[in-house]
C-alpha cells in the first residue's frame, strides 16, 4: 500500500507507460463474488492488476467522482471518456500496476516489463461504466459475474449493516449519514424505503445495466459466469475464463484451482448456501418483482456462459 501512494507531478511525467492489451474488467452487482473471482484470476502468470479495487481513482481523477455530477450516480458513458481522462487513468493505473508476485511495474527491470500488459480490474462501480470503459479501452473484454438475488441481496444487507462498505458520507440529498455500495441512478426515490428495498434496487439496476450495455457489444467481447459455477466448479470455470481472456496457464494457477477457493478478506461471515435465509422474511416478498430481470439475465447469459461457449 505504501508503495502505491500517489507520485508527484514530476515523477508522474517520468512514468513508463505500458500498452494495455485487451484489458479485462469484471462487472457485477456488489457482493456477487467479484473479489473472489478477481483474486483467483490475478494468479494467472501474465496478468497485471493494481492489487486491489480501484475505488480511490475517483478521488484522484475528479471527473470519475459522482460529486462532479451532483451525485447523480456512478454511471459513466462514452461521453465522459475524453482524451484527458484516458491519459489520467493510464497514469493512475500505471503507477500501481503489479504482477502476481507483488512486483510493481514501475520498479521492475526492463526485462521484467512487458511492453503490452494483460490488465485485470474489478470495481463494482464498473457495473454502470461499461460504455465508458469501452470508449477508454476499445479492445476491452468483460466478465459478467452473476449471483442469484436471494443470496446477493442478503449479502448486500449484511454489508450495509456492517458499515464496512461505506462509499459516500454526508451525500447531499440523502438524509442519512452514509451510503454503501453502488450509487445508482434515481437513488432519491429510495429515501425512507426499507433497507431491503435499497439493496434489491442496487442488485436490479446493476444487473439490468450490465446486460443492456453488454448486448451492445460483439458477443466475442464478453462472457457470463454464474457465481454457483465459480463455487462448485472452480477449476473448469476459471480455465474457461482464461481461454476467453487469452491468458496462458501454469503450475501455480493450476495448484490453486486444485483445491477449494479460499475465503476472501471481504467475507463478513462463514459462507453457506442457506445463509441468506437469515434475511428470508425480508427478501422473499420482493423476489417476484425481480423476475423480469432474472429471466432476461439467465436467458441472455446462457448463450454467453463461460462453461458452454467454445473459445
Amino acid at each position: 500500500m505504501r508503495q502505491q501512494r500517489r507520485l508527484g507531478h514530476d515523477q508522474a511525467e517520468q512514468l513508463r507507460l505500458p500498452s494495455f492489451d485487451r484489458p479485462v474488467f469484471i462487472v457485477s452487482a456488489p457482493r456477487a463474488g467479484s473479489t473472489l473471482l478477481f483474486e483467483t484470476l490475478a494468479q494467472f502468470p501474465t496478468v497485471w492488476t493494481i492489487g486491489q479495487e480501484s475505488h480511490d481513482i475517483e478521488h484522484d481523477v475528479a471527473e470519475l467522482h459522482p460529486a462532479t455530477y451532483h451525485y447523480a450516480s456512478n454511471r459513466l458513458t462514452a461521453a465522459e471518456a475524453t482524451p484527458a481522462i484516458y491519459t489520467a487513468m493510464q497514469h493512475w493505473f500505471s503507477q500501481r500496476l503489479q504482477n502476481r508476485a507483488g512486483l510493481l511495474y514501475q520498479s521492475a527491470s526492463a526485462e521484467e516489463q512487458p511492453a503490452a500488459i494483460r490488465f485485470l480490474e474489478k470495481t463494482p462501480k464498473n457495473a454502470l461504466r461499461i460504455p465508458f470503459l469501452k470508449a477508454i479501452f476499445p479492445d476491452a473484454r468483460f466478465i459478467f459475474l452473476y449471483r442469484e438475488p436471494p443470496q446477493n441481496i442478503s449479502s448486500l444487507l449484511e454489508g450495509w449493516r456492517s458499515r464496512r462498505f461505506i462509499a459516500y458520507r454526508h451525500m447531499p440529498g440523502w438524509p442519512y449519514t452514509e451510503w454503501s455500495f453502488l450509487l445508482i441512478p434515481d437513488w432519491e426515490a429510495l429515501i425512507d424505503r426499507p433497507l431491503v428495498e435499497i439493496a434489491a434496487r442496487q442488485w436490479e439496476v446493476a444487473n439490468t445495466t450490465i446486460i443492456h450495455d453488454l448486448e451492445m457489444l460483439d458477443p466475442a467481447e464478453w462472457c457470463f459466469v454464474h457465481y454457483n459455477d465459480l463455487i462448485q466448479q472452480p477449476q473448469q470455470t476459471v480455465r474457461q475464463i482464461g481461454q476467453f481472456a487469452g491468458w496462458p496457464s501454469d503450475d501455480q494457477i493450476e495448484q490453486r484451482l486444485a483445491q477449494a477457493l479460499p475465503i476472501t478478506h471481504l467475507t463478513l461471515s462463514a459462507p453457506s448456501a442457506d445463509k441468506w435465509r437469515q434475511h428470508e422474511a425480508e427478501i422473499t416478498p420482493i423476489l417476484a418483482s425481480l423476475e423480469p430481470v432474472i429471466s432476461r439475465v439467465n436467458d441472455r447469459g446462457m448463450s454467453q456462459s463461460v462453461n458452454h461457449k467454445a473459445f
